[in-house]
């Protein structure tokens, strides 16, 4: 049998990573990205010092697979003061054409964009100006973060309530 002169194998192992690394590029292309809203804001307490909040993060799937979440990382930011940042604490699924939604506790102690954000919530509106950026790391082979951005009005009825 004969052996491929050294020349020919060569060019056939530089086609061969080519269309390898080609392949695992167009992977990510597969996946529709997520898609990422601020669904509620609740103030769980509120002290000079330090206020406690429950994020819900809305994560909507408009793919025909489950897509696997390793983690959002994520800033918010309401009535254009910066609210929040983080990473989501736990991995997750979300259905094929579906959504899931992500509660998030979070601990604020800046004095300042607190108690801006409290008194505008304090004074009744009935939705907030928000946006929340940030990328999510999808737990597939070849996908790399994906980065999303979303602005909207989040309802606050009976926020200051509670």
């Amino acid at each position: 049998m004969p052996i491929l002169p050294r020349k020919i194998q060569r060019a056939l192992s530089v086609l061969l990573l080519v269309t390898l690394a080609a392949g695992c590029s167009s992977l990510g292309g597969i996946v529709d990205p997520p898609k990422v809203s601020l669904a509620n804001v609740q103030l769980l307490q509120a002290g000079l010092l330090e206020q406690r909040y429950r994020l819900t993060l809305r994560v909507q799937n408009p793919n025909s697979i489950a897509v696997p979440i390793k983690g959002i990382d994520y800033a918010i930011t309401l009535a254009g003061v910066d609210f929040a940042s983080g990473v989501t604490p736990n991995a997750f699924s979300v259905p094929a054409r579906g959504e899931d939604l992500v509660g998030i506790d979070i601990s604020t102690n800046l004095l300042e964009s607190a108690r801006q954000i409290y008194s505008v919530i304090r004074q009744g509106p009935e939705s907030l100006d928000y946006s929340v950026t940030g990328n999510i790391a999808v737990d597939m082979p070849f996908v790399n973060p994906i980065p999303f951005s979303k602005s909207g009005q989040v309802s606050l009825t009976g926020i200051a309530a509670q």
